[in-house]
């Protein structure tokens, strides 16, 4: 019977030490695609407040079509977070700097563009520049850079700033595919959500349920031994 005690203890902290291996191995691809993107809390335009006309939409989010984004942007998305995947794309970021956000940020089909706001006509205007804040949730200490994608390209955002509440401000020259850099070495890695701590949950609800009915079986096999 102690042997079985032993065996059971050994087999669980194995799999306590494979655990975080496995997280640290995907952790690229969760971080982007397995969660909703930052929340806008606010948005300037040439002095306007435009944030109800913008939405931000994530990877998940463009493969179910839930926000009210052009086909066509949903399509560039997912383009270019399956070439980041396939290392077909490079971000001009220092090396280090892992992708912690992906994502289309534009304005809406039905309530803006549709209803002709201007706000496109304005953003095509030459020096014309929009501020954002994003609820990124990352550290005051984490240095964020920030990249937007045009015409093929990446461009650096005209300024990023850390707001120290878990908030950055972003300037932009330039809507869409934005993606969002941190040093790893500033904070922890994003928590792992959707697919992946599924993955995890059902892990170890596997290992429960195993050990409870050992458990089970090694105190049945002690009663009928006394």
């Amino acid at each position: 019977m102690k042997r079985m005690i032993c065996l059971l203890i050994v087999v669980l902290l194995c799999m306590m030490t494979a655990t975080p291996a496995f997280a640290a191995k995907d952790e690229f691809v969760p971080s982007i695609s397995y969660k909703d993107g930052p929340e806008i809390e606010s948005t300037v335009l040439d002095g306007e407040d435009v944030g109800t006309c913008l939405v931000v939409t994530s990877i998940r989010e463009a493969e179910e079509k839930t926000t009210d984004i052009l086909q066509e942007e949903r399509d560039l998305l997912l383009e270019i977070y399956e070439q980041l995947l396939k290392d077909q794309m490079n971000l001009p970021v220092d090396e280090g700097y892992i992708v912690r956000e992906l994502v289309d940020v534009s304005f809406t089909v039905e309530d803006c563009i549709k209803e002709n706001h201007g706000h496109e006509e304005k953003m095509e205007e030459e020096n014309t520049q929009i501020t954002i804040v994003f609820d990124l949730g990352v550290g005051a200490a984490t240095d964020v850079e920030v990249f937007y994608y045009s015409d093929g390209k990446w461009y650096p955002a005209q300024s990023v700033t850390n707001n120290g509440d878990g908030t950055v401000t972003v300037v932009l020259e330039s809507l869409g595919v934005l993606a969002f850099c941190v040093d790893p070495d500033d904070e922890a890695a994003p928590p792992a959500t959707g697919d992946l701590a599924m993955g995890e949950l059902m892990l170890w609800g596997g290992v429960l349920v195993a050990s409870g009915v050992l458990l089970v079986v090694l105190l049945t096999r002690r009663g009928k031994k006394a």
